[in-house]
């Protein structure tokens, strides 16, 4: 007796869920930013900051009097694309003996004590320009007594045009006698305990 009205109410749902079922927006989908163009762009900025990055080597060439190694030059040359402005020149002293004294073994310096001279700062170095300066320009040495061995650093502070502020590097060098009996010097890792 109620059939129609059973039929009635289930189409009534029927027609409810349809209604809100067609209701429904669908959910915008969320774009990412690292697309293809974005990861390109970051990998040519990262590509052109390491190219441009400025650069440089500092090199010592033989000493001028084979009987004192104080006399060797240090080269510092500009290798890399940019110009370096107000380029200053120090000497870290880590240990220096003479007339035999043993340096200590294991020493890991930090180069916190520092010298210079005026003619050594203010300078500015184009691509592939080169400033050299010499130990003996200050220190005497030990007067009459040899050098025995020497770890020092030649510490360079400089300016690129595009930052406002100094960058510095720190190149150490220790000495090491030969089979001439001489001294020469060679690179040295920073954080390496001395070879002495």
């Amino acid at each position: 007796m109620f059939d129609w009205l059973r039929r009635g109410c289930y189409s009534y749902d029927r027609l409810s869920h349809n209604k809100k079922h067609h209701d429904v927006h669908p959910t915008p989908q969320k774009t990412s930013v690292w697309n293809t163009p974005t990861v390109l762009g970051l990998l040519l900025a990262l590509v052109g900051l390491i190219v441009f990055w400025p650069r440089l080597t500092v090199e010592s060439s033989g000493p001028v009097d084979p009987a004192n190694p104080l006399s060797s030059a240090f080269t510092i040359t500009n290798t890399g694309f940019i110009k370096l402005s107000d380029v200053d020149v120090s000497f870290g002293m880590g240990q220096m003996g003479f007339g035999g004294v043993a340096l200590r073994p294991n020493f890991v310096p930090t180069f916190t004590s520092r010298q210079t001279m005026r003619e050594w700062s203010g300078h500015s170095l184009a691509r592939d320009e080169a400033y050299t300066v010499t130990l003996s320009d200050f220190v005497n040495g030990g007067g009459p007594e040899p050098l025995t061995g020497a770890d020092i650093a030649i510490v360079v502070q400089f300016k690129p045009w595009f930052l406002p502020w100094k960058c510095e590097e720190v190149r150490r060098f220790v000495t090491k006698k030969q089979t001439d009996g001489r001294l020469y010097w060679y690179h040295y890792p920073l954080d390496a305990p001395g070879p002495f």
